[in-house]
């Protein structure tokens, strides 16, 4: 599109592309081939006035973002930049507008699906941070709690290693270098974390290499497991402690499965019955009774099982 002349509130069209005319419509056009300001949308007027009215000849106009309205109302996303020229001796203006409204529509589309998957993420339950170049650059509320942290700003810039026990930063540095390109997954590892007030606890820890802010970041997804590993260990040392029981009596001790499996069998089965405990694990406990004693043995085992 071409044309403008100085001093006038009415854009002169010099030459117009007709798919630009089909697209604002031809109720635009005002005169013998000139284009009012209305053409633009109100809140651009005042800049479409400066640029087209105050600029020397020879003078570029950057693109920049603009809106067009259609005499349907319909609005229009453009961009539009140009230079002021001497046409028949006369300023003017040598514009070019590119239809930027699919794009904008996408950008805004992307721009609620991030805002969308933001707000999941800062509300999951899942600890989840990002860094990049060994520092944090995102940590969601949970993460915050989960670090032991008053505020996210606490973390923020603060470097991963801090966060991990000495004994665990060779496989912290190991993993980020596995996550070396976008949309790579680690599996998840057990491994410790030192909270801001110096206790530690465990984690388990996955990652995905993933593109933050428009640069190579790592997003880790945290879950505190300290419970879990707190109840294993107390099981374990209950099961050791009841072992050392068992094997220091000179009963006979088996532990049998829902099925009648033995399970374990103490050694004093060796001294009573000259039978080592291995000969029995595997086996269905009833194979080793004596027939006339199978049914009361199984009417012991389901009564005891019942309770």
């Amino acid at each position: 599109m071409e044309g403008i002349k100085r001093g006038s509130v009415d854009l002169i069209i010099i030459r117009i592309e007709w798919r630009y005319l089909k697209k604002l419509c031809t109720s635009v056009l005002t005169g013998r081939g000139s284009i009012r300001l209305s053409f633009f949308h109100p809140d651009y007027r005042e800049v479409s006035r400066d640029r087209f009215f105050h600029s020397e000849v020879g003078q570029e106009l950057p693109f920049i973002e603009t809106v067009m309205i259609r005499d349907d109302g319909k609005r229009i996303d453009v961009e539009i930049g140009g230079v002021h020229i001497l046409r028949d001796g006369e300023p003017a203006v040598l514009s070019i507008f590119r239809d930027v409204t699919d794009r904008k529509q996408a950008e805004q589309k992307l721009s609620e699906s991030e805002k969308r998957y933001r707000r999941l993420v800062e509300l999951s339950p899942i600890a989840m941070l990002v860094h990049r170049d060994g520092l944090i650059q995102y940590a969601n509320r949970s993460c915050t709690k989960l670090l032991g942290a008053a505020s996210v700003d606490e973390l923020l810039q603060q470097p991963i290693l801090d966060f991990s026990p000495p004994a665990y930063r060779d496989a912290v540095e190991r993993r980020i270098r596995a996550l070396d390109g976008t949309g790579i997954f680690v599996d998840p590892t057990e491994e410790q974390v030192v909270r801001r007030d110096k206790t530690i606890i465990d984690v388990e820890v996955t990652g995905v290499s993933i593109q933050y802010e428009g640069q190579p970041a790592y997003l880790m997804m945290i879950q505190d497991i300290t419970r879990e590993k707190q109840a294993e260990e107390a099981l374990r040392e209950s099961e050791e402690k009841y072992r050392l029981i068992a094997e220091s009596m000179t009963d006979l001790v088996t532990v049998l499965d829902e099925n009648g499996v033995v399970k374990y069998a103490s050694p004093s089965h060796e001294s009573v019955l000259g039978i080592s405990p291995e000969t029995y694990q595997g086996r269905i406990a009833f194979d080793v009774v004596h027939p006339g004693d199978v049914r009361v043995l199984g009417s012991g085992v389901n009564s005891t099982a019942r309770s």
